[in-house]
């Protein structure tokens, strides 16, 4: 995300602009301002078209951010298109994003591409991808997750609704990546279940296993480029849950869960009642 509103401090000047013809949408938004803490002046600046076709069936959009510091001004710009074929329900994907500016040393390392396909069907959706985020991608006016990964990544949902047993409908979610940094460690890894059963009766139960672990070096997760790649440890996540419910939609229904394992540096022992 090159531009991530909830970012913005204080501001004293901002304008915003949005509109659309047809099938294309467009906006611009610019704001001045200053950090409440230190003081540090910002005027950032961020755009973006989208156009697509009226079946849905393509579409195309670019987007940038300026970011205004004291230090200079960080730009970064993206670029991508999706397909949809409404016979087979595949649909399709690639981006391509360039941050510049002056925490940039090596261009190179300062992209985002992404791309992946997704098979619809009637009670299954499977999508299989690939990311590469470089060391030094991370647009000062932006979220980024997570930089210095590449690899691929894959979930599976399949649902079922039979029409006769104690099981009104069923549902398996899968989730799996394995991203690795430039020194080929793996930076990144999840191999997720979710298992949700609703009954014909009010009740319905969730089973979930999420097995997972994150590569840090002195100390922070996001990226080893900027710390040499120095002090490297593993934090593990392997948390299990299992929940109940009873009644769909408020205010007569509610829900339980208990989640346990390793959590990063902790260890999770928790409740939670919705």
């Amino acid at each position: 995300m090159l531009f991530y509103s909830p970012n913005i401090a204080a501001f004293d000047r901002g304008f915003k602009v949005v509109g659309s013809k047809g099938t294309t949408s467009f906006g611009a938004l610019e704001v001045r301002g200053s950090d409440p803490q230190t003081g540090a002046a910002f005027d950032d600046l961020a755009f973006g078209i989208h156009q697509r076709r009226p079946s849905n069936t393509f579409a195309w959009w670019a987007d940038g951010a300026f970011a205004g510091r004291e230090n200079g001004v960080d730009r970064s710009y993206e670029v991508g298109a999706f397909g949809r074929s409404l016979a087979s329900g595949l649909v399709y994907s690639a981006m391509h994003a360039q941050e510049t500016g002056p925490t940039v040393t090596r261009p190179s390392e300062a992209q985002k591409n992404a791309a992946f396909i997704d098979l619809q069907k009637p009670g299954m959706e499977a999508n299989l991808g690939s990311l590469d985020t470089g060391p030094q991608f991370a647009p000062v006016a932006g979220f980024t997750n997570l930089a210095d990964v590449r690899g691929p990544y894959f979930s599976l949902d399949l649902n079922r609704s039979p029409k006769r047993g104690a099981i009104k409908f069923a549902d398996l979610y899968l989730n799996f990546d394995r991203w690795r940094d430039r020194r080929n460690n793996v930076h990144d890894a999840d191999a997720d279940a979710y298992l949700t059963l609703k009954m014909r009766s009010p009740l319905a139960f969730y089973l979930n296993d999420q097995l997972g672990s994150l590569r840090t070096y002195e100390g922070d997760g996001f990226s080893g480029g900027p710390h040499g790649y120095r002090d490297a440890q593993v934090l593990p996540f392997k948390t299990w849950s299992i929940g109940a419910g009873y009644g769909e939609g408020p205010p007569s229904s509610f829900r339980t869960d208990w989640q346990q394992g390793p959590f990063g540096a902790f260890f999770r022992s928790s409740a939670r009642r919705r």
